[in-house]
């Protein structure tokens, strides 16, 4: 898992401006994890790294 997963987990139930803040990145990153991520049930860790990873090499293709 990411640093990304690991800490959103520790940190459920925080704001986005402040996991960004912790994880050192702008909040639009954490925002749009969270919006492109997210299985039928939310956001769980697992889930958006795997939906993270096939994004990343279906961008990787085109």
């Amino acid at each position: 898992m990411s640093k990304l997963s690991d800490l959103w987990v520790q940190k459920a139930g925080f704001k986005q401006r402040e996991i960004a803040n912790e994880v050192g990145v702008n909040k639009p990153t954490i925002s749009r994890e969270l919006r492109r991520n997210r299985g039928q049930r939310g956001w769980r860790p697992k889930q958006g790294q795997k939906l993270r990873d096939k994004h990343i090499r279906q961008k990787a293709q085109a």
